[in-house]
């Protein structure tokens, strides 16, 4: 499955903080829950025969393109698009990712984000 998402200006997920009586927690964005919400919306346009959430093993290839240059660290940027995809119901939960791969392109002459969701098929090994 493919999600594509058009004129979107990414921000890296912001680092965990530690809260009061000393448990650590990630913050939130807005930007979190309006992603969610427009990966939904394109998935139920563009591919409406899917069943969501996807269940199983999953890899996941992202490819964000940004007209200026981006700030913050790949991972943090990946954290947010797999929060995303969990909040929209798309995936069940960011731990069925068994494979991943994500690239960021700055100077770029759009933003936008790709985001291709493939199952995993389990093969066995002999050891």
């Amino acid at each position: 499955m493919n999600i594509v998402i058009e004129d979107y200006i990414c921000s890296p997920k912001a680092r965990p903080r530690l809260g009061k009586g000393g448990n650590v927690y990630s913050p939130s964005t807005k930007g979190e829950n309006g992603l969610a919400w427009m990966m939904k919306a394109y998935v139920l346009e563009h591919h409406p025969n899917e069943k969501i959430p996807i269940e199983g093993k999953i890899s996941v290839v992202i490819v964000v393109l940004s007209e200026k240059n981006l700030r913050g660290d790949i991972d943090n940027y990946e954290k947010f698009f797999y929060d995303a995809l969990q909040k929209s119901g798309i995936i069940v939960n960011d731990k069925q990712i068994r494979r991943k791969f994500t690239e960021l392109i700055e100077s770029a002459t759009v933003n936008e984000v790709k985001i291709d969701i493939s199952c995993i098929k389990t093969m066995k090994m002999e050891v």
